[in-house]
C-alpha cells in the first residue's frame, strides 16, 4: 500500500548518466521510496522498495489513477535526462492534480533548443511543474520554473 508522500517516476527508456545518478542516490537513502518506473529499466533497478511497472501510456494512465486514489497528497518526482522531454507524461500528473518536481541535469538553454517545439516547453513546464531541482547554482537563472532548489552532484562517479 502506497502511504509515502514522495514517488519517484523513471519515464526514460533509457537507461543513462542522468539515471544513474537518481538510482545512487535512491540507494542511499535511508528509507525505502517507491517509484514508477518504465518497463525497460525494470532490470536496471534493484531497489528494496515498490516499483509500479508500465509498458504505455495507457498502463501509466491506469498506475497514476490507482495511486491518486490510495493517496491524495502525493508528490511525484520526474527523473528526465532533459527538460524538453515528457512533456504528456508531465501533463498527465497534473490533470490528475499531483505535484510535481522536475529533476534535471539542466534548465531550458537556448543553445540545447534544436527542435522548433523547445521553444514551446519552457512555457509549458512554467505551466505543469511545481519546483525543479537542478544540480548547480548557475543554472537557476536559465531555469524556466523559477521555484528551484540545488542539490550538488555528491556521488561518485563510477
Amino acid at each position: 500500500m502506497l502511504n509515502k508522500d514522495f514517488l519517484f517516476f523513471f519515464p526514460s527508456t533509457v537507461f543513462s548518466g542522468h539515471e544513474k545518478m537518481a538510482l545512487k542516490i535512491l540507494e542511499k537513502l535511508p528509507k525505502n521510496v517507491d517509484c514508477i518506473l518504465n518497463s525497460k529499466l525494470e532490470s536496471k533497478f534493484c531497489l528494496k522498495n515498490n516499483s509500479y511497472l508500465y509498458i504505455n501510456l495507457y498502463s501509466l494512465i491506469k498506475t497514476l489513477l490507482k495511486i491518486r486514489l490510495r493517496n491524495s497528497s502525493v508528490t511525484i518526482i520526474i527523473i528526465s535526462g532533459s527538460p524538453y522531454g515528457f512533456l504528456i507524461e508531465k501533463v498527465l500528473i497534473k490533470t490528475l492534480l499531483f505535484e510535481l518536481i522536475d529533476y534535471v541535469p539542466f534548465p531550458e538553454l537556448k543553445i540545447i533548443e534544436d527542435r522548433v517545439h523547445h521553444r514551446f516547453v519552457a512555457f509549458f513546464n512554467k505551466l505543469f511543474v511545481n519546483k525543479r531541482i537542478l544540480i548547480d547554482d548557475w543554472q537557476v537563472k536559465y531555469s524556466a520554473v523559477k521555484n528551484c532548489v540545488v542539490v550538488k552532484n555528491i556521488v561518485e562517479n563510477d
